[in-house]
């Protein structure tokens, strides 16, 4: 499994990271501008002991949906795809000073507004029920637990 010192590098302003975590796809940093902007996703911003500075996120329940939709946009040159990890070329370049701008201008209380009744009942409504199995389902369930 990657650390966060991992999840927050990237390659080139050009790529994207998703890490699948529990029964969540989560994007970090550039990756995290991107999917807040794309699909308005609301940013969690934290702070990490262990690389000594904060970093921002972004947690969604279909990645697959996500990508293809991305492919059909035109957004995307080339994607690597694992069960846990899926790398994304895009066409354009992340703008890296938007994203210093937008980063610096979160605060770290911005991760308890991304647990708003609104932000939890549209992760329940966008979980793929029919499509998961029971044990999915439960952790799915598990992690909604938390996040209230």
């Amino acid at each position: 499994m990657a650390s966060i010192a991992d999840k927050i590098q990237h390659l080139s302003i050009y790529h994207l990271f998703m890490y699948k975590e529990g029964v969540f796809w989560v994007a970090y940093e550039q990756s995290a501008y991107f999917m807040a902007h794309y699909k308005g996703y609301k940013p969690a911003k934290k702070y990490y002991k262990i690389i000594k500075n904060s970093a921002v996120s972004v947690g969604f329940p279909n990645a697959d949906k996500l990508v293809n939709e991305l492919l059909i946009n035109n957004y995307i040159s080339e994607v690597h795809k694992t069960d846990t990890i899926i790398e994304i070329l895009l066409q354009e370049p992340i703008n890296k000073i938007a994203f210093e701008d937008w980063k610096e201008n979160l605060s770290e209380n911005v991760s308890s507004q991304s647990n708003s009744k609104e932000s939890i009942e549209a992760l329940v409504k966008a979980f793929p029920l029919a499509q998961k199995t029971p044990m999915e389902a439960f952790l799915f369930l598990k992690e909604i637990q938390e996040l209230i």
